[in-house]
């Protein structure tokens, strides 16, 4: 995390967030400890790749038929940094970082904030996720007609986009 303060007051930009409180994995699922391969959002999507030791496993980018689990790590924001260094949006996962990987089950409910789909996509209610584009989820109008699909359900006051996942 404090290698992406530097990339902040270099270069300000804004990150995914995610807010997982209605998945199963809170409760009773699977929260992995995956090492990024690389910087990473949170509310970005993997799959296990190797067990690499201890608790910790590598990652790899989402492949449907593996399980998809769901990056949203804890946002270590210190107080002493100003408010707007403390923003959720300026926090992401560095390289080498051991981040909090929540598996997806079917009615997972979450949310992502428009900084963690790809590039150049345009979530709205009633589009659906589309996994297979990389770590951030690109935007398809129509279900996919295999592996997961989860569909964007509402709009929260702040602004993120609400999720539902109806199949795995």
């Amino acid at each position: 995390m404090a290698t992406g303060f530097t990339k902040y007051w270099d270069k300000p930009e804004k990150h995914g967030v995610a807010e997982v409180s209605d998945m199963l994995a809170t409760t009773a699922g699977h929260i992995e400890n995956v090492r990024a391969a690389e910087d990473i959002d949170n509310g970005s999507f993997v799959s296990l790749d190797a067990f690499e030791a201890g608790d910790v496993w590598t990652m790899k980018k989402p492949v449907p038929a593996e399980g998809i689990y769901l990056v949203a790590s804890v946002e270590d924001i210190y107080e002493d940094f100003s408010k707007m260094a403390r923003a959720v949006e300026n926090f992401f996962n560095a390289k080498g970082d051991v981040v909090r990987a929540y598996q997806l089950f079917a009615r997972d409910k979450f949310a992502l904030s428009k900084e963690a789909f790809a590039d150049g996509a345009e979530p709205a209610v009633g589009k659906y996720l589309d996994f297979t584009k990389g770590y951030k989820a690109a935007i398809a109008a129509a279900a996919p007609t295999a592996g997961p699909v989860a569909k964007i359900y509402d709009v929260a006051p702040n602004g993120r986009f609400r999720v539902v996942v109806e199949k795995i």
